[in-house]
């Protein structure tokens, strides 16, 4: 029986995703590490991958994303490579950050690779990029990327922003905290800024004071949060409810307000995004956005454009519908003054 990537990874003590990069020889990765990776595949008999013949495009995939490690990120990678190797692909993870986490040109990762097309998640592609797509004549989707050059698959984060917001309103509560990705997070995501202002449009219809020491940001991590919310709730003046951009950023705020001694939703209520896979067993209510849909909708589309190459793609624009679960994160104030 042949030997897996994953295999070789697991012996390797690496990632997959270090593995391939390793064996295709990629700069990002050490040569320490390239020479022990491809000293682990050998012993184990991994067929090291040759690079195809210039000009020659064998069937693989690039997708590239941000985070591996991440839910978000995790369930549309494990969609999007189900649909392309069920049509024969083989799919390559690109991550285009550099050892500080800064953007790097998605050209400069598959300039290493013959791929047929190419999934792009959540980080828009730069000008480089694009310029590098187009003369490649690479078919290309986004996921969670407005940009009307490439059919896309979005959903609408001002609604999201508005929906969790005016949940927490509707119950009462006027002290309403933001926690948010940074606004001037240099991979240039649009998600925070949008869900922000879906916070902002939503506080100012109902009259509400907007706070800007109640407006808190984090890495969309809940270690992250956690750290972020504490010193918010230590102070003297604090919310009576949070509006957490993503579902792991809200479990973070959750566990920070149980150990100040906190109850959640009696002391402080909290709506999150997403509808991650813990979400009902924590109780949090959530704005769910059907993630695996997205990125299933993005490999078909793909997957259509890479076998009719004669037709050039119509750009198209999907918009997703999100969806307020509302869990026993949240209370009404009504209910809180009562016991």
């Amino acid at each position: 029986m042949a030997v897996t990537i994953r295999e070789v990874a697991q012996a390797a003590g690496v990632s997959v995703a270090t593995v391939s990069r390793a064996l295709h020889g990629m700069s990002v990765i050490s040569q320490k590490t390239r020479d022990h990776v491809s000293a682990v595949a050998l012993e184990l008999g991994y067929e090291l991958p040759t690079r195809p013949e210039p000009g020659i495009r064998d069937r693989r995939v690039a997708i590239v994303l941000p985070f591996l490690g991440r839910w978000y990120f995790a369930k549309a990678l494990e969609a999007i490579e189900r649909i392309v190797r069920e049509h024969g692909y083989e799919a390559v993870v690109l991550r285009p950050l550099d050892s500080t986490g800064q953007p790097m040109a998605v050209a400069d990762h598959l300039e290493h690779f013959s791929v047929k097309g190419v999934i792009i998640i959540s980080q828009p592609p730069s000008e480089t990029d694009i310029a590098a797509l187009e003369k490649l004549q690479l078919p290309t989707i986004l996921i969670d990327i407005s940009d009307n050059r490439f059919p896309h698959v979005v959903i609408d984060d001002v609604q999201v922003g508005l929906l969790a917001t005016r949940h927490l309103i509707a119950q009462g509560h006027s002290k309403i905290a933001l926690l948010s990705g940074d606004p001037h997070d240099p991979k240039n995501f649009s998600t925070p800024n949008d869900r922000r202002a879906g916070y902002l449009r939503a506080m100012t219809q109902a009259g509400l004071e907007i706070r800007p020491e109640f407006q808190i940001f984090a890495d969309f991590t809940a270690r992250g949060a956690d750290a972020v919310v504490t010193r918010l709730l230590v102070q003297e003046d604090i919310p009576t409810a949070i509006f957490a951009a993503s579902d792991e950023m809200a479990m973070g705020a959750m566990g920070a307000a149980r150990r100040l001694g906190l109850r959640v939703p009696e002391d402080l209520s909290i709506v999150g995004v997403d509808d991650h896979d813990l979400a009902e067993t924590v109780g949090l209510t959530t704005v769910a956005q059907p993630i695996e849909t997205m990125a299933e909708m993005a490999a078909w589309q793909l997957v259509s454009q890479m076998g009719n190459e004669a037709k050039q793609p119509s750009l198209q624009k999907h918009e997703m519908p999100v969806t307020l679960v509302v869990r026993t994160s949240t209370q009404s104030i009504d209910s809180k003054s009562s016991q």
